[in-house]
């Protein structure tokens, strides 16, 4: 079957299958079924999925931003589709990875995970255990959406697919263009027209603007309050040191590993990691980055954000939402964009992951006694109406198909558009972004259209990330990378996971500690006893490992 075809297909067909089924709410419910009977299927690709009620159980991330999967409406929906009911056992976002290791490492296991966060290493090391179930032949047997999401997809199911042949999970897929570039900076325009200030470009042009802003008032009101750089510890991408890096060396923010004419190496071990923390040194020194980047929680970014007045000249984080104040004090026209710095040695990249496969999203357990039952539900969800319901709510309350004319993020006619609503904050109950599987193709993201009675529109939202990553951050994309799909084996996996967590730690301490001057960065013996200190660790092990899984995905 020709890819193309397919993704046109589904693109096209989300307009006429979505009004067709509607993502309408109801609350009927039906009597469950006896466990001891036999199961009655609809045929594959037909709602419900079941003819007399079922129930599943899955465990999933509390999340921030969902009050609870069991009561959303989706959920609701959804269970009203299949005829199938989800027991959803929610672990806090902050313990998931902890909890979860337990419950596989107990054998306490529910029948699936979902928005599991299962590495390769994990596919391979639990699945190598018998723990997760191979999905080979329920995937040739009842795929219906699965299949068709393997022909649109050039990686798939390569990308799934584990050394021995099997695939353990099933991929979430979300084309979501920035976030394929998502190291993302903003910086505040308005104090840069009002201090005639030209938009930075280089990192020496950073760190005058970065003075400026300190000690110019820009805000006006007389105080000495504004900030220059500040980020958080844990609000996506939103470390200073890991965009600033960028401007010296590849800087992956995870594994810190970076390839050159097809050979893996290690950044923090290259001369130009050392110049970049000198850098950031510098502008910690003269308080140009806020020391508290390095210890505070997004919350209080996001409080000092929404201050009476503006206070901050460049807050780093892969979305403005989070960083640089809420849309409803009309803070996101005041800020453009900071691409990547161009550095002393000419270096000018930025993170980058495209694909839009995340593997490792849904898996089916040992302890699941109807695995047909768990697959059949999970496929639907690659569904073009179940895709749009779970990401973005309920058809005709949260959205509805673009009337003629309205204009889409990238230009054409739109496909659907967002119902317009007072903007709220906190946890929402309408959807199951990023936790439910999904089909979420580029064509429909971009098709999403711009409201046109908003003249904020194109500065909030998925269209500024869409504007802002194609005009400040895809253009400075490296060119060699490592792709998400590289498995290793599991001789490879032994101690890979302890070897890795003791690195990427002594790499994060280190930084810290480097940049605040706990360590002296520019005393050549520490440099070196830190570098001696690392190579201790066996990076090269690290690296001999990564560089044969690469070689054996390329």
């Amino acid at each position: 079957m020709n890819k193309k075809l397919v993704s046109t297909f589904i693109a096209l067909t989300i307009l006429t299958s979505m009004v067709a089924t509607g993502c309408a709410k109801k609350n009927d419910s039906k009597d469950v079924a006896s466990n001891t009977a036999p199961i009655e299927y609809n045929e594959l690709g037909t709602l419900p999925i079941v003819k007399e009620k079922q129930e599943i159980s899955i465990v999933a991330p509390d999340t921030a931003y969902i009050l609870d999967l069991n009561t959303n409406d989706f959920t609701k929906w959804y269970e009203e589709k299949t005829n199938i009911k989800v027991n959803y056992q929610q672990i806090p976002e902050e313990s998931f990875k902890e909890k979860k290791n337990l419950m596989l490492a107990t054998g306490n296991l529910p029948d699936a995970f979902m928005m599991g966060g299962f590495t390769k290493e994990d596919e391979v090391n639990y699945g190598q255990q018998g723990i997760l179930i191979p999905l080979n032949d329920l995937i040739e047997k009842y795929g219906y959406y699965t299949k068709q999401i393997f022909e649109q997809q050039e990686q798939l199911p390569a990308a799934v697919t584990a050394p021995d042949g099997n695939i353990y999970s099933l991929p979430r897929i979300n084309e979501c263009y920035h976030c394929m570039y998502a190291g993302k900076a903003w910086i505040n325009q308005e104090w840069l027209d009002k201090l005639g200030l030209k938009y930075p470009e280089t990192t020496d042009e950073l760190v005058e603007v970065l003075r400026a802003f300190k000690t110019q008032d820009p805000n006006g009101n007389g105080k000495a309050d504004e900030v220059g750089i500040i980020g958080s510890t844990n609000g996506w991408n939103a470390n200073p040191i890991d965009f600033l890096m960028n401007s010296f060396v590849y800087n992956d923010y995870g594994k810190r590993l970076a390839v050159k004419d097809g050979q893996i190496y290690f950044a923090p071990l290259t001369d130009e990691w050392r110049e970049g923390l000198k850098f950031v040194y510098q502008l910690m020194s003269e308080g140009l980055i806020e020391e508290t980047s390095l210890t505070q929680p997004a919350q209080e970014m996001v409080a000092l954000a929404n201050s009476t007045d503006p206070v901050i000249g460049v807050g780093i984080g892969a979305t403005p939402s989070d960083t640089i104040g809420g849309e409803a004090l009309g803070r996101f026209k005041m800020y453009e964009p900071l691409s990547p710095l161009e550095g002393p040695g000419g270096v000018r990249t930025t993170i980058t992951a495209p694909g839009g496969i995340y593997s490792g999203h849904f898996v089916i357990t040992s302890a699941a006694k109807n695995p047909e039952l768990i697959f059949k539900w999970v496929d639907s969800l690659y569904s073009p109406e179940a895709t749009m319901c779970s990401n973005y709510g309920i058809e005709g309350v949260e959205w509805e198909v673009a009337p003629e004319g309205y204009v889409g993020l990238d230009g054409k006619q739109a496909k659907w558009a967002k119902i317009p609503k007072e903007a709220t904050t906190g946890e929402s109950n309408i959807a199951m972004p990023n936790v439910a599987l999904v089909n979420l193709t580029a064509e429909v993201r971009a098709g999403e259209a711009l409201n046109p009675d908003d003249e904020m529109a194109p500065y909030k939202g998925e269209a500024m990330l869409f504007s802002a990553t194609k005009d400040y951050y895809e253009p400075y994309a490296e060119k060699e990378y490592l792709p998400s799909s590289m498995y290793m084996l599991p001789e490879e996996l032994e101690g890979l996971a302890q070897l890795q967590t003791q690195i990427l730690d002594y790499i994060k301490e280190s930084m810290g500690a480097f940049v605040t001057g706990a360590r002296d960065i520019n005393n050549d013996a520490e440099w070196e006893k830190y570098k001696k200190e690392l190579e201790a660790l066996d990076v090269a092990h690290y690296l001999e490992v990564h560089q044969a899984a690469f070689d054996r995905t390329k």
